[in-house]
């Protein structure tokens, strides 16, 4: 009988935070871009847009934002 070699780990996806983004957005000129373009919704939905589209699609930027 064959086992499955299949590992079943959870990824631990970093969680968006309204101060910890402001200050990513401090430090990365492209995150920073980014919400400088974008017009509707509120502060906060602003910066959940860039988190979802930034950090949680890049590991090098998950890392800054986690560091920030």
């Amino acid at each position: 009988m064959e086992h499955s070699m299949e590992r079943n780990e959870e990824i631990d996806f970093p969680k968006f935070n309204v101060k910890k983004m402001e200050r990513f957005i401090k430090k990365d000129l492209f995150a920073a871009k980014l919400f400088e373009g974008l017009k509707s919704g509120t502060k906060e939905k602003q910066l959940e847009a860039v988190f979802n589209s930034c950090v949680l699609s890049d590991s090098h930027m998950t890392n800054s934002y986690e560091s920030a």
